[in-house]
């Protein structure tokens, strides 16, 4: 009876899958997200007081197109109340001060460029012993050593200092903000240095499953302690490999290099290092067939229940252990429920298409995490095995299936062939994806999936879940089988490295949101059966993204963006032909490089293949931290810095006032340092550097101080005069001395300052010197990056990328983005 019931309701859920109510919960679910704040405020403003009127849509399930109406409005309500749950965090006035926190660590700890990071989930807080009420779960950093070695659940109280979630916003690269909100994470903050306070608490939390992954993490790392091996032109280090073997078998990614993330970026293998739906079918299949032919050898098992359905039982039980192990990513999400349904259609001896497999799976992700569509992962992963059902769906090469019947490598030929056939196809179907959302092509990814899919799936995986198991049993054969999954990766990656400069990855212009739908329908119709009618027409749909032409400034103009990097700088001005890239950003140790994740992903969204000049003003090192990397990435003509003996990797030239570029109607001068300013500190020493465009002019000044600024109005005082300014040095109060700021007189000034930075720029006395002289005043940190155009006839205002269109979970809308 029971079974019957079961069956009835697996039935109705196999029903419910259709393709049909999967796609209209998913555009539900989208119309939510892709609404601004103001509209998202509005609609929630409404249905919270009328929420009843909603109730007659319930008759629409009389009828077909009601229930798919009627799905669509479901999810889009479900999205809605999901994301205002998750959109309240910090209070304004507990940001900035100290809190004494309780509660328990509930992730597993990773190193961060300047120390170490993990969840905390709150139990309470207290400010100046009174409590307060903070988000559940937050992100903190350690800058300092902890009393005693950190691992997951253990209770700890910490007085912190928080802020609501906050990150840099540009128009290209990671949106940090947006992951914190699909992630639950309500504010970040850092563990205060207080040796009394800081305690760990006598109980742990009861984390069981988190405390296994802790553990087992803690006993592979010492398993592959120091391992070594250098073949060829790449060495990777025990380290490197315990990383990508800690991502492969629990998820944790924060181990894994910039170097080795970066070559799996270029060859297209970068999914390779999430646990992917393949990683999670593995498992599932191989203890199918494994408890199946166990159950079998059971005199009279069968009598009490058949061989597949105990097998598919205890696969099902598998695949959510391992899905577990990974923290129940989207992949996994997605790859458990269709194991579940394909497993539960075996068990209750019942037929499933692999389309309703995906349906299925895409409405429980949607129902159980309705924020993963603000994510990448959710897109590639879903994409990807479509198209693999897609492709396969009852198709096969006559040709080849003849050969297989005739000759026994034939079959060997079929099989090689579908899998170039799958590769090549799934290249093609994520290729609008992956440049969409990383403004990269890797040509390499074909045949780098050939090999390296089949090979982490069959030999680096299977070695490594039969180690990690064998880690509590025979822990002398786990190290081999471990050690032995760590060489496979050393062989792997040795071909990747050699592979990569063969074909190189292609720098894309971001493509449009249109122009990728466009791109995945031209897909589609390409890849249809042999009988569709003009195949070849679905490649005409591709070209409205592969040729995109980018936009450039009119001639006698220059497009300035002020880059969002935190505490540091980084200007990008293009004209018509040219680009200049004036400063890098900051880099931390081998986590965050703003050249890499800020500056090159917007120089890849407009369309530059090469640097016509990169001018580092000095060389502290949120300035030039992120040159190196862009030097990596891009064709860089010329290189100017006041630091050319710091310029290791590249040419460098010293700059000197005099230099000027005449670029498409445009005019570029250095107008310091002078090569008598030897004296100065390297501050003072900054490369200053004039734009002008239709008579218009920029002035951006690098770290200059009170020193530089005097030199400045000794030599070139008639010549200082700017429409735009970026505030010397960040705006800190040993710069922008009074006479500098009205021989300059800006109408703007820009603060290229990160968001609360414990400097406290600006400086509020410069603030108050230049709003005297009448300029208006930004802030990158608090206003996102700033864009405008020099030199254009109606001289709008600068645009701040946190104020334009913004998403609803977008914070510090109500910011004085002067501060």
């Amino acid at each position: 009876m029971n079974e019957a019931i079961c069956g009835l309701l697996l039935s109705s859920f196999f029903n419910f899958g259709k393709v049909m109510f999967a796609v209209a919960a998913l555009l539900g679910n989208l119309s939510l997200q892709l609404l601004s704040a103001p509209l998202l405020q509005l609609l929630w403003a409404w249905s919270s007081g009328w929420w009843w009127l909603l109730l007659p849509l319930l008759m629409l399930g009389r009828w077909r197109g009601g229930r798919l109406l009627l799905t669509f409005l479901l999810f889009f309500f479900w999205s809605g109340w999901s994301a205002q749950q998750q959109l309240k965090t910090l209070d304004p006035a507990l940001q900035g001060v100290e809190i004494l926190l309780v509660g328990a660590i509930s992730s597993l700890p990773e190193e961060q460029g300047r120390g170490l990071r993990h969840l905390f989930s709150v139990e309470s807080a207290t400010l100046a012993g009174e409590a307060v009420t903070v988000p559940e779960l937050l992100r903190l950093s350690w800058y300092e050593t902890p009393p005693q070695p950190l691992a997951v659940a253990q209770r700890w109280q910490l007085l912190v200092k928080l802020k609501e979630p906050w990150g840099m916003l540009n128009p290209a690269g990671f949106d940090y903000e947006q992951w914190l909100f699909s992630e639950g994470i309500g504010a970040t903050g850092y563990v205060r240095r207080h040796a009394a306070l800081n305690q760990r608490l006598a109980e742990d939390a009861k984390m069981p499953l988190q405390q296994l992954r802790g553990d087992l993490q803690q006993r592979l790392y010492a398993t592959l302690a120091n391992p070594r091996s250098e073949s060829g032109a790449l060495a990777v280090s025990g380290e490197a490999m315990r990383g990508i073997l800690a991502a492969l078998l629990l998820g944790e990614r924060g181990d894994i290099s910039a170097g080795q993330w970066q070559l799996f970026l270029q060859t297209g293998t970068n999914h390779l290092m999430a646990i992917s739906g393949l990683h999670v079918g593995l498992v599932a299949t191989l203890v199918f067939f494994l408890m199946r032919w166990f159950w079998t050898l059971l005199p009279g098992a069968g009598r009490y229940l058949a061989a597949p359905r105990f097998a598919a039982l205890i696969a099902l039980l598998a695949a959510l252990f391992y899905a577990a192990l990974a923290g129940f990513s989207v992949p996994t999400q997605r790859a458990v429920m269709m194991a579940a349904v394909a497993l539960g259609a075996i068990f209750f001896c019942r037929p499933v298409q692999p389309l309703q497999l995906l349906a299925v799976a895409l409405l429980a992700v949607l129902l159980v995490q309705p924020l993963a569509t603000l994510t990448p992962g959710f897109w590639l992963s879903f994409t990807a095995v479509a198209a693999i059902f897609y492709l396969l769906r009852g198709r096969s090469n006559r040709v080849l299936a003849q050969w297989s019947a005739q000759r026994w490598w034939g079959g060997v030929l079929q099989r090689s062939w579908q899998l170039v056939l799958l590769q090549l196809t799934l290249f093609l179907a994520l290729m609008p994806l992956t440049a969409h959302f990383f403004g990269l092509v890797s040509l390499a990814a074909p045949l780098a999936n050939i090999v390296a899919v089949p090979w982490v799936t069959l030999a680096v995986v299977p070695l490594l879940l039969l180690g990690a198991l064998l880690l509590y049993l025979l822990p002398a054969l786990a190290a081999l089988l471990l050690q032995l999954a760590a060489l496979a990766m050393v062989w792997l990656l040795n071909f990747l490295g050699w592979l990569q400069p063969q074909l190189a990855a292609v720098t894309l212009q971001s493509p449009t949101l249109l122009a990728t739908c466009m791109a995945l329908l031209g897909v589609a119709w390409f890849a249809a059966p042999a009988a569709w009618p003009a195949r070849w027409l679905g490649l005409l749909a591709l070209l409205p993204w592969w040729l995109s032409l980018p936009e450039r400034p009119e001639a006698g103009t220059a497009a300035v963006t002020l880059l969002d990097v935190g505490q540091g700088l980084a200007v990008v001005v293009e004209t018509q032909q040219h680009l200049l890239v004036y400063d890098s950003g900051p880099r931390f140790g081998d986590g965050f490089d703003a050249g890499r994740m800020v500056v090159a992903p917007l120089l890849r969204q407009h369309g530059w293949q090469a640097i016509d000049l990169l001018m580092i003003s000095h060389g502290d090192l949120d300035h030039i931290g992120g040159a190196q990397a862009l030097s990596e990435l891009f064709t860089v003509n010329q290189m100017v810095t006041a630091v050319p003996q710091q310029v290791s990797w590249q040419r460098a030239a010293p700059c000197e006032a005099g230099q000027q570029w005449q670029w498409d109607g445009v005019t570029l001068t250095l107008l310091h340092p002078a090569a008598s300013d030897s004296a100065l500190g390297e501050n003072d020493r900054s490369c200053v550097l004039q734009i002008e465009a239709n008579g218009q002019r920029l002035l951006l000044t690098g770290d200059i101080e009170k020193g530089g600024e005097q030199q400045l109005l000794q030599r070139q005082a008639d010549h200082l005069a700017a429409d735009y300014l970026i505030a010397p040095h960040h705006g800190s109060r040993s710069s922008s001395t009074l006479p500098f700021v009205k021989a300059v007189a800006p109408k703007w000034v820009f603060f290229p300052a990160g968001y609360l930075n414990r400097y406290h720029f600006p400086a509020t006395e410069v603030v108050a010197r230049y709003r005297e002289q009448g300029a208006q005043l930004i802030t990158t940190g608090t206003a996102g990056a700033i864009i405008f155009t020099l030199g254009a006839a109606n001289r709008e205002p600068p645009k701040r990328y946190r104020f334009d269109s913004p998403p609803y979970w977008r914070r510090g809308l109500a910011t004085d983005d002067t501060l």
